[in-house]
């Protein structure tokens, strides 16, 4: 099983506000590229692998990424048996770093079973205020939260229920 979480550092909403003169989107498609031939065709591949094995992959990234759009993610959402999950972490637990609030931060994964929409597809009930990230805080929201691992390792006991040890 792989999970793979390229990063959406040059690919998010902060970067198509931010970037905005022409030395500036320049530089920012150059960096796309990189960040492109460094990450998601390697991301591809190891999709394409695990799934010609059988075996279970899993991407992530923001669900306002451009990473979405690119060639290989449209490929992969394209492979017979994977479909597209949203959610919002705020229901996996995520907090700010520094005022301890919860983030919403939406969500899109692609994954290969019903099971994993299951355990990890949950929206925003509305009944909190969200925090929003800047900064080093959104590296840290980056990270997987206890919850949101512990609904994989869900998904996992689910699909494998005789298979998993050290339960």
């Amino acid at each position: 099983s792989s999970q793979w979480s390229s990063p959406c550092k040059y690919r998010d909403q902060y970067c198509r506000t931010n970037w905005r003169s022409p030395q500036q989107t320049q530089q920012l498609r150059r960096l796309r590229q990189r960040e492109h031939v460094i990450f998601l065709r390697p991301t591809y591949d190891v999709f394409s692998r695990q799934r010609a094995r059988k075996d279970h992959a899993l991407a992530e990234n923001p669900c306002g990424s451009a990473a979405w759009q690119t060639t290989e993610l449209q490929n992969m959402m394209q492979i017979e048996g994977f479909s597209a999950i949203r959610t919002d972490m705020c229901r996996h637990g995520l907090i700010h770093k520094n005022n301890r609030g919860l983030v919403k931060k939406s969500t899109q994964l692609l994954a290969p079973h019903d099971v994993f929409k299951k355990h990890i597809s949950l929206s925003c009930r509305g009944d909190h205020r969200h925090h929003h990230l800047s900064g080093y805080a959104m590296v840290v929201a980056a990270r997987c939260t206890i919850l949101c691992a512990r609904s994989a390792v869900d998904v996992f006991e689910e699909i494998y229920p005789n298979e998993l040890i050290n339960k």
